[in-house]
C-alpha cells in the first residue's frame, strides 16, 4: 500500500472513531438517570461560613458557631440554642432578655402558624417576622416543617435583625439518609431514660462508670447536632 492510500485509510478510521465517541450509547447511560431513586439526597453541603447545622429529627438550620446549646428549662444564656422536647417542663419563661438571642428548637404546635412558603422542596409554615421598633430588634420568627415534626422559634437581637431571622428560616435543610440529629435528653433525666431515648433515635449512648445513680446534664455531641445513624453519643452526668 502506497503512502497516499495509507494516509487516507488512517484519516477514515480517525473520523469513524470521533463519530463513535460523540454518539451516545444507550447501554452506557448514567445510572442516576436510569433510576430516579439514586438522585442526590436533599443536601450534602457544609453550612455557610461561621455557622453549624443544628436542628431536630431530620431537619437542621444554620446556627452561628459561637452560640451555645442548652437543654435546661428557661436556662438558655444569651446567644444560644435552647433544645426542648415533649419532656421539657411547660413553664412560662422569656426566650430572650436585653443581652442576647435565642433559638428554641422543638415545642409549639405548628398549626398556629398562618403563612406558608417552600425552601429546597420542603413546605414550611411560619409566623411572619415581628420586630420591635428598634434597628437592633429584637425580631422574632417561628417556622416549622410539619412533615418532619420540626419546629423552630428564633428571637434575635443584633444588627439587621429582620434579615438575620429570615436567613435562618431560609437555611432549613433536610439531612440526607444515614444522618440524624442527637435527640433532646431532658436535663436531669436518668441514665436509663437517656439510653432508651438514644436507642429510639438509632443511636447508642455511652455513660461514665460511676458508683451510684447520676442524672444526665447533656450529651456529646450536643442535642440537635447531626450524627451518623448508628453512632455513639456520650452522656454527661451530674452527681446532685
Amino acid at each position: 500500500m502506497t503512502a497516499r492510500p495509507r494516509r487516507a485509510l488512517l484519516t477514515l478510521l480517525a473520523v469513524v472513531g470521533l463519530l463513535s465517541a460523540c454518539t451516545e450509547d444507550p447501554a452506557r447511560e448514567d445510572p442516576a438517570r436510569e433510576d430516579p431513586a439514586r438522585e442526590a439526597p436533599a443536601v450534602t453541603t457544609a453550612p455557610p461560613a461561621g455557622t453549624r447545622w443544628q436542628g431536630i429529627n431530620q431537619v437542621v438550620v444554620a446556627v452561628p458557631r459561637s452560640w451555645s446549646t442548652s437543654t435546661e428549662a428557661c436556662a438558655p444564656g444569651p446567644d444560644s440554642v435552647w433544645m426542648t422536647s415533649d419532656q421539657t417542663p411547660a413553664v412560662p419563661c422569656p426566650l430572650v432578655d436585653s443581652s442576647g438571642s435565642v433559638l428554641q428548637v422543638g415545642g409549639t404546635d405548628f398549626r398556629v402558624l398562618p403563612h406558608r412558603t417552600e425552601v429546597r422542596g420542603l413546605e414550611l409554615r411560619h409566623s411572619g417576622v415581628r420586630c420591635r421598633a428598634s434597628a437592633r430588634g429584637p425580631c422574632t420568627l417561628a417556622f416549622a416543617v410539619p412533615t418532619e415534626d420540626a419546629y423552630f422559634q428564633i428571637v434575635y437581637l443584633g444588627p439587621a435583625p429582620t434579615a438575620f431571622v429570615t436567613r435562618m428560616m431560609r437555611s432549613v435543610t433536610l439531612l440526607p439518609p444515614g444522618l440524624t440529629t442527637v435527640p433532646v435528653i431532658a436535663y436531669g433525666a436518668s441514665v436509663d431514660v437517656a439510653q432508651d431515648r438514644l436507642s429510639e433515635a438509632g443511636l447508642t449512648g455511652r455513660s461514665p462508670q460511676v458508683d451510684f445513680p447520676h442524672y444526665v446534664t447533656g450529651t456529646l455531641p450536643a442535642a440537635g447536632r447531626p450524627v451518623a445513624t448508628g453512632g455513639t453519643v456520650r452522656l454527661t452526668v451530674g452527681d446532685g
